[in-house]
This record gives C-alpha cells, structure tokens and sequence, in this order.
C-alpha cells in the first residue's frame, strides 16, 4: 500500500499509548529522558540551536551553512561548542551527497557531545522511505556512492532472477532493463539501509521529535493523532514499529516468500490474507502460498507483518510526513496546535517537509509554526540555502548566495500572483484595470489588471436591484470575521462608472463542475471532508440558497477549496435550511469558537452598511441552531 494513501488507524495508534503526558510550559523545566531507552528528548538551558532543513543531498550547501553559522571549523571539525545543531531531516534523495552529509553528520554528532554541544538528527520521511525499499527519489549519484560495497554475488544473483521473468524480451533489452531498475551501487546502498548496515542501524536509532528550551522540532508537522503521547513514547513506539516492520519482512525475504527489493512490494503480494486464498496462488504468488500454508511459522509471520504495515508510523499523517499544520486552515490547525504545544511546553514548533514558495524562512499561525525548508538543493528545488538560529529566545535566518543574516518574514508569504495577503488587497483596491470582459448580461464580468508588475484576474459583480454584489461582500466580511479563509479576497470598487464588488479570481481554481467531468479524484493534505464541512456549515450560517457546481472551487496545487457566488444568501429566515441530517455537519473546536464568539454589535459594526438589521439578527438565529444542533457531532 502506498505511503501516501494509507489511511490513518486510530486503533493501530491507541495500541501504543502507555500514559497521558501533560506538560506546562515553563523556564526551568529540567532536560527529560526517556527512561526505558536512555535517550533525552527534552534539552533546557541551551544559548544557541543552529537548525539546518532539508539536506536532500546537497553536501556543499551543507558545509557551507555549517562553516557560516560557525558550528565547524575550515576542516569540518567541531567548532561550536555548546551549541546544539539540528537536522529537520531529509538528508536523502534527489541530490547526490546524501551519504556524505550523513557520514558528517555522524561523526559531528560524537565531536560536539565531547564539547559539551548536541547534533540532533531528526527522522524524516526520505528516511523512512530509504529504510523500507520506497526508492522513487533515489537518484543514480546516491547509488553510485555506494558502487564498491555491493555485497559479492548479489548483482550476479538478481540479474539471473531478473532475466527469467522476463523471458519475452532478448538480452539487450534485458540488460538495458536491469541496468536501469538497478543501477550501480544499488545492491550496496539497499545492505547499507538494512536494519544491520551501517546507515539503517543509525537511521532507526533518530528521534521523530524534540524539544530544546521553549522549541519544538519535527521534520513535517504536529498531527492531531500523536498529541496523547509524550515525546518519549512517541519516539520509542515509531523506532520500535519500524525496526520490527523491517525484521519481519527480512524473515519473510529469507523464507522466500516476498522480494527484498521494496517492502511496499512486499504488502501488495500479501495484500489483505491475499496468500491464504488457493485461487490468489499462480504465477510469482505460487511459492509465497506454498511456503504460507506449509509452514505456521510463516503464517504467523505473515500475519504480523500484515498488522505492522498498518503501524501509524507509516501513515501519511505521522509527523514525518504530516503538512496540516502548514497548509490547512487556521481555524482547524490552530487548536490542534495549542493543544499539541502546551503537552510539549513549548511556544513554537519548527518544520522543514514543505518548502516555502519564495525561498525565505518565514513564522506562521502568530509565530506558533516557523518554516525552514527553502529547498537548499538549488538544482531541484530552485531554493536557497539557510539555516535558522535560536539564540538567547530571538531568531536569525543565516542565507547563503547570497549571505546574508536576518530575521524571519512574518508576513505569511505569496498566497497568489506572488503578492501576499495584504498585498492582494491592494492590487483589487488600486490596482490598474487592463482589460473588462463581460461575458454574460446577468453574470460576473471578468476582469484583468496590473499591480506592481503583477498581472491579477478577478470577477466584478456589478450593482444590481437584488444587490446581489452586497452579498458577496458580505459573505466575504463575515468569512474573514470568522477566520473561514474560504471566500477569496474581495473588495468594494467602481468599474466602468459602475460599483461593484471585486473578488479575486485564484490563478490555478478548477470548479467542482469541471472536476467531475473530468472524473478527476481529490488529492492534497487537508482532508476535503474536513473543508466540506466547514462549507456546509457556512452555507447554512448565511441561508445560502446558490450553490453550485459552479461556484464551489479548488486551487489545483494543494485541493484547497474556495467559494464564490453568494447572490443569493443572507435570507431574513431564523431557521437553518432544509435539507441537511442531523449528522450531515460536524462543527470542529475551531469552528464552533468563532460562531459562539460573534455578537449583534460586532455584526451591525462589520456588516452594518451591506445588510440590514433583520439579516444580521437572522445570522445569529441561525448560529445558535447550528451550535444547537451539530456542534456536538
């Protein structure tokens, strides 16, 4: 089964619970070690934290940021003292120098802890994936620096099992598949991985997270399923899974009964009891079964590596793969991140995984969430190297190409058309009309214009006698009220000796209509069910009588989904539309706030001028039947 569509299993998590750890956040707590295996998770009293992102092999970037941020000496020994230095992960993949990054910083790590300093590395999702044989990413340099260990015989051996399956193609073709499905040092980079080489041994011994002073660092995020376990259990139960994982697929290699080159494989042919089935058992499947059935060893064994590849070590929601608390909105990720923070008693946590879309390390979610990754391997990602540094509470971004030291951005980065929030706003509000095009009597016009180079479409809905455009502006402003984020921005603006409300037309939108036609699925990291709800919810807030297909959007990089066409909302009714099961909403902690939170005042304040007293008194009706009816789903 795919790492990226497993599903999440609750039970599976649950099953490594020990105990509820709840921590406050203070000053002097002491550093806290795991007492089962001896390793600390939490580091206090620490001056400095030089943090480096994701690596993905880009070893001269590495040393440089290294030798910039003073953490080593010209000849890379240890130079920074009691500084800690931390790796968010990903040394692997993609870029060429990922066993030379590791080999430093393996040997840094013994150096600095016999000055006094710390070289965290942390697990990330490359890591995982190199462990269990998942090697899309792998590129033909990082095998190459594997070339003289393969192991005697083994390259000889798989070209042999190689050709025999395919016995329909002649031997160039053969050799020319081979080479390319096993390129040189491939059999020498799989031995290295293995739980008992050298690279795997140390892989499966790094924490998933930690905290230093009043900062928490993960490779990808703080998912909702792990905030019950303490750091301790967290790192021990994910170590414990995973080297299991791989033990037992081992044995099942040695008995015959799955391939050795991917674990992933290795699932797929067991499946679901797929061995346990006599009409499953032909072809590459026939040995599998009769070792499966002859031997109860094998059976067994088989069954428990069915139950660990469902370990949530392996979900795309653990903390090495998990974005949401990156791209998913506000008012679902920010409970979820207090909470979280406060068992860690810790202000903010620190991520790489997601690259940021301007190359700059920049705080999110009020500064609760700093994103470090800039893609350093300049090649691939088009990036920037940098490495953040915490010292005495303030933090500092060291950048390479060109070197520069500052602070983070906090401005929340590029949303659209490479302008900011703020700077969206601007755009409708002055930005240059270019171009008017009206393409329908009674629909939006659409509309182009110019702000500071920057070329923006947005939709115009003109003043009408419904006031149809007063209700898209409204629909906006109660959405920024409430912190929904589902409204695109807009603004109140004269067209063509025309008012009107501008909204902004997202570059990269695909409509639910065209979805479905194209029979496309959903992808992304923020759950769609999630966002449908939050939809529902807003529709029946605002009495939304004109969704559609049509109006209901997604932004194609990351499934995001946007709203638009509220013509018809805002009815004077206090009564929640028809239509919906008393189970059809579940109203998040977030969501079911910022409706308790808004009041009559706050209302007739932000909506005064586009609604009269009737509509807003009739929202706050309507929020009190939706809290009433569905906030304890």
């Amino acid at each position: 089964m795919s790492r990226l569509v497993r599903s999440t299993l609750i039970p599976q998590l649950s099953a490594l619970v020990l105990a509820t750890l709840s921590l406050v956040a203070s000053p002097n707590l002491a550093n806290e070690t795991d007492q089962q295996d001896g390793t600390t998770w939490r580091w206090q009293d620490v001056q400095r934290v030089v943090v480096i992102p994701d690596v993905h092999g880009a070893y001269d970037a590495l040393v440089d940021l290294l030798k910039a941020t003073r953490v080593v000496d010209e000849s890379l020994g240890w130079a920074g003292g009691h500084t800690h230095l931390v790796s968010l992960g990903d040394l692997l993949d993609r870029g060429g120098g990922s066993r030379a990054a590791m080999d430093l910083l393996m040997r840094l790590q013994t150096e600095a802890a016999a000055a006094g300093g710390r070289v965290h590395v942390l697990l990330g999702n490359h890591e995982h994936m190199n462990l269990v044989g998942d090697l899309r990413y792998v590129s033909r340099a990082e095998y190459a620096a594997f070339a003289d260990e393969e192991p005697p015989g083994a390259r000889e051996r798989a070209r042999a099992d190689f050709a025999a399956a395919q016995a329909d193609l002649d031997p160039e073709q053969i050799e020319a598949a081979f080479a390319k499905r096993y390129p040189p040092g491939f059999f020498g980079h799989r031995a290295a991985f293995r739980p008992s080489g050298r690279y795997g041994a140390w892989l499966l011994s790094l924490p998933t997270l930690i905290t230093i002073n009043d900062t928490a660092f993960v490779h990808g995020g703080l998912p909702p399923d792990t905030h019950n376990l303490s750091p301790a259990e967290l790192n021990r139960s994910f170590s414990a899974d995973l080297t299991r994982y791989l033990a037992v697929w081992q044995d099942l290699v040695t008995a015959g009964v799955v391939p050795d080159d991917e674990a992933t494989r290795a699932e797929t042919l067991i499946g679901n009891g797929v061995l346990a089935d006599p009409s499953n058992c032909v072809g590459e499947r026939a040995l599998a079964c009769q070792a499966v059935q002859d031997n109860a060893e094998i059976a067994t064994k088989v069954e428990e590596f069915t139950q660990l590849s469902q370990a949530f070590v392996h979900s795309n929601d653990s903390p090495f793969w998990y974005r949401g608390s990156v791209y998913c909105r506000d008012v679902f990720e920010r409970p979820i991140l207090d909470d979280y923070l406060g068992r860690l008693g810790a202000n903010r946590v620190v991520v790489g995984h997601t690259p940021t879309a301007d190359a700059v390390v920049r705080t999110i979610r009020q500064g609760k969430v700093v994103m470090a990754d800039t893609g350093m391997l300049v090649s691939y990602y088009k990036g920037r190297p940098a490495a953040l540094i915490i010292e005495d509470g303030k933090l500092l971004v060291q950048y390479l190409s060109p070197e520069e030291l500052v602070p983070p951005d906090t401005t929340g980065g590029p949303v659209a058309y490479g302008l900011d929030a703020v700077g969206l706003q601007d755009a409708l509000t002055a930005g240059s009309i270019t171009q008017v095009t009206r393409d329908a009597a009674d629909g939006p016009w659409q509309i182009t214009l110019e702000y500071d180079q920057h070329i923006i479409r947005a939709l115009f809905y003109p003043a009408s006698r419904d006031k149809a455009h007063q209700l898209e502006m409204a629909a906006y402003v109660l959405d920024q009220l409430l912190g929904l984020e589902l409204i695109p921005p807009t603004v109140m603006r004269r067209i063509e000796d025309m008012e009107g409300t501008l909204q902004l037309s997202y570059p990269d939108t695909i409509s639910e209509q065209q979805r479905q036609a194209d029979g496309q699925g959903f992808s992304g990291w923020c759950p769609i069910t999630r966002q449908f709800q939050l939809m529902y919810a807003f529709d029946l807030l605002i009495a939304n009588a004109g969704r559609s297909p049509t109006n209901l959007l997604y932004r194609r990089n990351n499934w995001t989904l946007h709203l638009t066409g509220h013509g018809q909302a805002f009815s004077r009714s206090r009564k929640l539309p028809d239509g919906l099961a008393d189970d059809a909403v579940s109203l998040s902690e977030g969501v079911a706030a910022a409706l308790a939170a808004l009041d009559e005042d706050q209302l007739r304040s932000a909506l005064g001028s586009l609604l009269d007293k009737t509509r807003i008194r009739a929202i706050l009706s309507r929020r009190d039947a939706l809290l009433k009816k569905f906030a304890s789903n």
